[in-house]
């Protein structure tokens, strides 16, 4: 484990960070919020300067080359920048209590979406602003993230030394290949930019359309004001979220590769299609629910319920969390929102949860066990390609990352009932916690949920619980273990 590159390529993410802070600090002197201005700056400061120093001390040392100083490296960002983010928020006093700051900035990053906020309208407004950096900045380090793990995957080990010129070759860049790093730039900033015109041309205020696109295009959730979507009376804008909730729940590599050769079927092209499916699905549900509980259809009615189911089904399935309408709220029972958040959306995207592809492989494993038992001499494979020692790896370690979620999710579940919430609240809570879709805890319609304690009634202790429920699942939860391997330390 070589720590100097870690630690070089740390430092420039803090000036990164820190530089990030200077939209919500020209914000808040803008409208005069000289305290939140102050809290800013301190910090921006102490990033940059910190960050800088690192940076510069050792400048020389490399990009990383290996898998495990990319997953350590991943493990610092993860528990590091969101106490780095906190400070400014609880500086300005928009929050009285650091644990709630510490929520508050965790739930960014990690696009999870809950908040402690009660009144957003009281809130300063480059608060509002920042929290929707930080789902973006979340969002884009997610899949910086899945990115750097790939392009690390190579043999490690005293046995297996690559040679000298092609470990320099690696190591010349930060963290990923230009090439890469450009190309999930490219895709999404440009689709950031789309989404807040497409939001303000439907009638959203620019402010409001600016946060909106950040929180939807890192399927996020947080709103930059109190209420539903539906109160904007924009339908437009509605279609524009689903859109963009459903481009930030599939990979921006897929998304490049798309527009450069639409006409082309890529490998993996399939799964998307099966979250296209599970919306339109989801739309289809919902819109009948709405209509039922229509007192008078007509047909702006019907667009209005197909608009707001759209959005509704697309916040649910990517794990974004948004309100969209009250009457969209109650369609689904907690069942299916459990089922439909734990699973997620796509690999290599911002959306949490399982993921659609690891699902399908799941469900092919399962057929096909099934079906050795009932034809053992017949021969079927799982569909996985590559030799069948790849397959067999590649299907053993999907089963642990499920086993682990699991057992993730009913220790956390755990943990939360302390809180004296009943079964089903504590699993929706964990949950929405760990699928990073926050706010759909606080959305459900139950009776037991009406009675559970929001977010910021919570107690310290279960709010750094979820805390880390909220980091475990924005982080790869086998790669997560090998940092407790002694052996990773080794070499």
């Amino acid at each position: 484990m070589r720590f100097k590159p870690v630690l070089y390529a740390l430092g420039w993410l803090l000036v990164g960070m820190g530089l990030a802070m200077l939209a919500p600090l020209l914000k808040a002197l803008a409208v005069g919020e000289w305290r939140v201005a102050m809290g800013f700056a301190l910090v921006l400061v102490a990033l940059v300067f910190i960050g800088g120093s690192l940076a510069l001390t050792l400048r020389g040392r490399g990009g990383l080359a290996t898998r495990r100083e990319t997953i350590f490296l991943l493990a610092c960002i993860w528990l590091l920048f969101p106490i780095a983010a906190a400070v400014p928020i609880y500086l300005s006093g928009a929050l009285e209590k650091p644990v709630a700051a510490l929520f508050e900035a965790t739930s960014g990053l990690t696009t999870t979406g809950a908040t402690i906020f009660r009144e957003l309208g009281e809130t300063p407004r480059a608060i509002i602003l920042w929290r929707a950096q930080l789902q973006w900045l979340g969002g884009l380090i997610t899949v910086l993230g899945f990115a750097a793990l790939i392009a690390s995957r190579r043999p490690e080990g005293r046995g297996s030394a690559q040679p000298a010129q092609k470990q320099s070759n690696q190591a010349r860049y930060l963290v990923l290949p230009r090439s890469t790093l450009f190309t999930v730039l490219f895709v999404y900033l440009g689709l950031s930019v789309t989404v807040l015109f497409g939001l303000w041309g439907a009638g959203v205020p620019v402010f409001d359309a600016a946060c909106l696109a950040m929180s939807s295009v890192s399927t996020g959730g947080f709103m930059p004001r109190a209420g539903t979507i539906e109160l904007y009376g924009a339908p437009f804008a509605e279609i524009v979220l689903g859109l963009a909730m459903f481009a930030g729940a599939v990979s921006p590599l897929w998304i490049h590769g798309l527009l450069r050769r639409p006409r082309r079927r890529r490998r993996g092209d399939s799964e998307p299609l099966w979250i296209a499916g599970a919306i339109l699905l989801a739309t289809v549900i919902i819109a009948l629910h709405v209509l039922m509980v229509t007192p008078e259809p007509s047909l702006h009615a019907y667009f209005r319920a197909l608009t707001s189911a759209f959005a509704a089904a697309a916040s649910l399935v990517t794990t974004s969390g948004f309100a969209v309408s009250q009457k969209a709220q109650e369609a689904l029972p907690i069942l299916v929102v459990l089922a439909v958040t734990f699973v997620g959306a796509g690999m290599y995207s911002t959306a949490g949860g399982l993921k659609f592809r690891r699902l399908g492989t799941l469900l092919r494993s399962s057929a096909l066990e099934i079906h050795t038992l009932i034809f053992p001499h017949s021969s079927l494979t799982s569909g996985a390609g590559g030799s069948d020692q790849h397959r067999l790896s590649a299907v053993g370690a999907v089963w642990a990352s499920f086993a682990l979620l699991l057992l993730a999710t009913a220790l956390l579940a755990l943990v939360v009932s302390g809180e004296g919430l009943g079964l089903s609240a504590s699993l929706l809570a964990a949950v929405s916690a760990i699928a990073n879709a926050g706010p759909i805890y606080e959305l459900t319609s139950t009776p037991e949920l009406e009675l559970a304690p929001t977010f910021a009634a919570m107690s310290p202790t279960a709010q750094l619980a979820l805390c880390l429920g909220m980091i475990l699942g924005r982080f790869e939860l086998l790669a997560l273990l090998s940092l407790f391997n002694l052996a990773y330390w080794r070499g």
